[in-house]
């Protein structure tokens, strides 16, 4: 999708839901891919890979974002 694009999806709500939806479904690709991407140890400061505690903790912050976001961009509340 360009940039043009982009812009006129953010007009309408329904194309605010699709970047919405793209956004967290790639937050959710990047937490999924943190299970094997530790760094070399060679490197001076490596990274060690994210434990499953650390995926889920993620997860359920992008779910509540993506809830929170979705709620207030229908116009009702995004609470429980």
């Amino acid at each position: 999708m360009t940039y043009d694009q982009e812009q006129e999806c953010l007009k309408s709500w329904r194309g605010r839901r699709l970047l919405l939806c793209r956004a967290t479904d790639q937050i959710r690709a990047i937490i999924n891919a943190m299970s094997g991407d530790a760094s070399p140890a060679s490197e001076p400061c490596p990274v060690p890979a994210a434990t499953e505690r650390q995926q889920y903790d993620l997860h359920r912050v992008n779910d509540l974002l993506r809830h929170m976001l979705m709620g207030a961009n229908d116009g009702g509340s995004y609470g429980p």
